[in-house]
């Protein structure tokens, strides 16, 4: 496992902007990593075809909604 961590992290040092990003919250799409293996035989699906992307309606959505939270005001307790 250490040896397995040690790869990780050399993969790591190479990869930039999205795919750094995603190795935060998954492992590296390595096909022989032993964690890739595993997360591609417990999670249906994994890894994914295509990574999802925000059409720019969505994108424009999240933002409307994120200033909403934003601007609203505190609810007074009761």
């Amino acid at each position: 496992m250490k040896k397995e961590l040690q790869q990780i992290i050399e993969i790591k040092k190479h990869l930039t902007g999205k795919e750094l990003i995603r190795t935060e919250q998954e492992p590296p799409r390595n096909p022989e990593l032993l964690i890739y293996q595993i997360w591609n035989q417990m999670l249906v699906g994994w890894p994914p075809e295509k990574d999802w992307e925000p059409s720019p309606e969505e994108f424009k959505m999240m933002n409307d909604m994120i200033t909403q939270f934003r601007n609203a005001k505190p609810v007074k307790e009761v």
